[in-house]
């Protein structure tokens, strides 16, 4: 699918994108999303949201950015490409971005927290 793809559309969709495209499709389906009875419960859950780390260069030194995406259930496999290189090429933009901004707060209370 990825080579058809890529020799008619300009995006270049990769196995990563047909990955991510068959995660939220499987997330989505009405069995998937049934409430689980057992210990624990687990319910349904109203969107899916896929999280991805990002690396902010090509060198083994680059730090990571964080990728959160929401996917919905009507979405094509051209728009899951378009918004998902859109999303790769910001996170790895030098600004920080409102997760990474989270994520530090988080790491930063826990470290503050863990040596009191």
């Amino acid at each position: 699918m990825a080579r058809e793809w890529n020799a008619t559309h300009g995006k270049r969709a990769t196995l990563f994108h047909l990955v991510l495209y068959g995660l939220a499709r499987v997330l989505q389906r009405a069995r998937a999303a049934q409430p689980v009875h057992g210990r624990a419960q687990t319910y349904q859950r109203k969107q899916v949201l896929l999280s991805f780390a990002v690396k902010k260069a090509m060198s083994d030194d680059a730090p990571l950015a964080t990728v959160k995406e929401k996917f919905e259930r009507d979405e094509t496999f051209a728009q899951v490409v378009e918004r998902t290189s859109g999303e790769v090429s910001g996170a790895r933009v030098e600004a920080p971005s409102a997760m990474d901004k989270e994520l530090s707060i988080l790491l930063n209370c826990r470290a503050s927290c863990s040596r009191s």
